[in-house]
């Protein structure tokens, strides 16, 4: 720590706050705490990423994303975080700013995707189910260690159909190919409505039904 500088401040309240300053400061993490000592947020590296917590059950272990930040609401459940990687030998990058529904998954993130040369970002919107994602989470394991695997098909498709798993309903951005794109979705995840200008810089306009055939389109003439 460069630089250090002690002050001592005194509120209206005649409650004395001392602060210090410090020109640099080199860290693995910071905490930011409430009075209480409850965390609020963390700015960490990857091994020391907290784990992330809805009703007190882990979901995600610590050390397993990062680095970057995150969010806890008043009930210390994880609402939200930054996160972001980039690795040029892998020729991998991404990063995601996200916020989470209450109980739930994110439901509204900048997300940045890169690999093998091929990179995508946008705004993506989702919906997110009543049901508490820790519930899901333990349903999604269950599934998963089901070993005829017909029957885990089924059973994952049965999921995705309640909605539980939630669905994603909109993007604003860039896809992989080049295209900037607003897509629009039903409640189950499937692309209903897409607006297009491709990487030729031509413009399209169609209109999906619920296997994904285009029903409608206006092109250039």
């Amino acid at each position: 720590m460069n630089g250090r500088a002690v002050k001592q401040t005194i509120t209206k309240k005649g409650e004395a706050i001392l602060t210090e300053v410090f020109e640099e400061i080199t860290v693995q993490r910071i905490n930011i705490v409430d009075e209480d000592g409850k965390l609020r947020l963390a700015l960490s590296n990857r091994a020391k990423f907290p784990e992330g917590t809805i009703g007190g059950k882990v979901l995600q272990p610590a050390g397993s994303r990062g680095p970057g930040m995150l969010f806890f609401n008043d009930d210390g459940d994880e609402c939200g975080g930054l996160i972001f990687s980039g690795d040029k030998e892998s020729g991998t990058a991404g990063a995601a700013f996200l916020f989470d529904r209450l109980k739930q998954d994110q439901a509204i993130g900048l997300m940045y995707d890169e690999a093998s040369g091929h990179y995508g970002q946008g705004l993506f919107v989702w919906d997110r189910p009543d049901t508490p994602l820790s519930d899901s989470v333990d349903r999604m394991k269950e599934i998963e260690g089901i070993e005829d695997e017909e029957e885990r098909k089924r059973k994952l498709s049965e999921l995705r159909s309640s909605g539980e798993a939630g669905a994603a309903r909109m993007f604003v951005g860039r896809d992989g190919d080049g295209s900037s794109l607003v897509m629009l979705m039903d409640s189950k995840g499937k692309p209903r409505i897409r607006i297009a200008v491709d990487a030729k810089d031509t413009p399209v306009i169609e209109v999906l039904d619920a296997n994904g055939e285009v029903t409608w389109s206006l092109t250039p003439q």
